[in-house]
């Protein structure tokens, strides 16, 4: 079973000869009750993607300043990085988008639900990391 021959949404075998076409001009096999909701979600990362690439950019300069900040103010350090990461956790749950790499091994429905997931996990660590520091 070669990758050429899995649906792009569910990553299961696909008989028919439906593709669709991604952003980058390449086509994927798709079963056609998967055709919507994976147009869909492409107009979302075609709409969205700048405002991911630019929440993650921003991100990291914040958690740098929090790294600094460790050795003066640790709760205020840990407070600004538990704000980070809740930040980034909301980010990565309304904007479930992974690496290519990740689609391709999981498929696009599976890879939506790992990368919500992730972001469930961070925000609940930022919350806690932030409330925690905060309550100390």
């Amino acid at each position: 079973m070669s990758a050429d021959t899995l649906c792009l949404w569910c990553h299961r075998q696909v008989d028919s000869q439906d593709s669709i076409e991604l952003p980058d001009g390449g086509k994927h096999p798709i079963h056609p009750e998967h055709r919507s909701p994976a147009e869909a979600f492409l107009a979302k990362a075609s709409k969205f993607g700048i405002f991911f690439i630019i929440a993650m950019a921003l991100g990291t300069p914040i958690f740098v300043v929090g790294i600094i900040l460790t050795s003066n103010t640790p709760v205020w350090s840990n407070a600004i990085m538990g704000a980070m990461l809740t930040f980034i956790g909301v980010v990565m749950v309304a904007l479930p988008f992974c690496t290519p790499q990740t689609v391709q091994w999981l498929g696009l429905r599976k890879s939506i639900v790992l990368a919500r997931v992730l972001g469930l996990g961070m925000l609940t660590w930022g919350v806690a990391t932030a409330g925690f520091s905060l309550l100390a």
